[in-house]
């Protein structure tokens, strides 16, 4: 395992492309590592991260994206909200699968 300090200014010296493919690297001798000890879950995955976040300083950002909870209602009461304006009487031609994409789309351009 790598201490934290010798490892950024390791990385540091090389390309962003080097230090991803290096910690992808680490990442997945630490995954098999971590779950031949620990039943995987959810807890367990923020386990893992507590005690490899300082080795896999680029991935945690993308960890800290996909583990994160959300701490209300109010996005998903949104999407229905919006999904049943999308629907509405006057667009019922709609296909489930074009509603899902407008709905999907007005949500992600609506946070930009």
């Amino acid at each position: 395992m790598w201490r934290s300090g010798f490892y950024r200014t390791k990385c540091k010296r090389k390309s962003k492309r080097i230090c991803i493919a290096e910690e992808i690297k680490y990442y997945r001798a630490a995954v098999q590592d971590f779950n031949s000890k620990m039943q995987p879950s959810t807890v367990s995955a923020l386990f893992f991260w507590k005690f490899h976040y300082v080795h896999l300083p680029l991935l945690l950002n993308l960890a800290k994206v996909h583990l994160d909870a959300c701490g209300t209602s109010v996005p998903s009461e949104s999407a229905f909200s919006c999904s049943a304006f999308v629907a509405r009487k006057e667009r019922s031609r709609l296909s489930p699968e074009n509603l899902s994409y407008s709905v999907f789309l007005k949500d992600k351009l609506d946070k930009n």
